[in-house]
């Protein structure tokens, strides 16, 4: 059975929680994987809350175990008044490109993904037309380095930047390669200022996201850093003053840090 951020229905309900409430019950109504005559319930793999947009009320970061690849693996959600939430059009796929596992479904496969590139390169403009064009026809789109990879969603479509991913200029297709599955993800600072980060933990890689707003077209403004994950490191952690920290098998913690240049 799915888990879809259950919620005790004898404690009452903070805030919080009853952002989680609602967003449960839209997942049910709105699942993030429709492909075609196919509707997949959402499998959650943990969730985190950070403010994106600066507003002063924290979004939901949603793990979820995709039945399709080129799906994100993390969706954000936001509140639009006091009952009603949305999923925002971007999400993320943290982590490194890994090697086909087979436990997922390509949708090139079923006659409904295409892989293209643009004469000359992609600059803004373009890929701005790309994402509006995408989202009228109800395209999910997922940028890379050299190409974009299409397929169709009928009321799940969505962007997903992998366009920092470390690929080869000749790769134009994302045939041999999925995107990695979270294993858990936690928000807090690092120690260095106030800033409050996302950090999320991979088989390979820590990825740490710094947001600033969200853009009229629905995409996100931020910044990742991608850090190799520590051989010792077992999972994450938030210190007693709310810093983000690795975990190691043996309970010790980790420093965690984004280069200072990068700041």
């Amino acid at each position: 059975m799915p888990i879809l951020l259950a919620i005790s229905a004898s404690v009452q309900q903070t805030p919080e929680s009853a952002f989680v409430a609602r967003v449960r019950a839209d997942l049910l109504r709105h699942p993030v994987e429709i492909v075609g005559a196919d509707t997949v319930p959402t499998q959650v793999r943990g969730r985190a809350f950070l403010d994106v947009d600066g507003d002063g009320q924290a979004e939901l970061f949603v793990a979820i175990a995709p039945k399709y690849r080129q799906t994100a693996t993390l969706v954000i959600y936001r509140h639009l008044d006091s009952t009603r939430v949305e999923r925002l059009y971007e999400g993320l796929a943290p982590g490194r490109l890994v090697a086909v596992s087979g436990r997922q479904i390509d949708t090139h496969t079923l006659g409904n993904g295409i892989d293209m590139s643009v004469e000359g390169g992609a600059d803004t403009t373009i890929v701005t037309k790309l994402l509006r064009t995408a989202r009228d026809r109800h395209m999910q789109i997922v940028q890379y380095p050299a190409f974009f990879h299409v397929d169709e969603r009928p009321g799940a479509a969505s962007y997903v930047d992998e366009d920092s991913q470390p690929l080869p200029a000749t790769e134009k297709t994302c045939e041999p390669f999925e995107f990695e599955p979270i294993e858990t993800l936690e928000t807090g600072v690092l120690g260095v200022d106030e800033t409050r980060y996302l950090a999320v933990l991979t088989r390979t890689a820590i990825d740490i996201y710094q947001f600033n707003g969200v853009t009229s077209d629905g995409r996100l403004l931020k910044r990742r850093w991608p850090i190799q994950r520590p051989a010792n490191l077992a999972g994450l952690h938030i210190s007693a003053s709310g810093i983000i920290e690795g975990l190691s098998a043996a309970g010790q913690p980790i420093h965690l840090s984004i280069p200072a240049s990068d700041r």
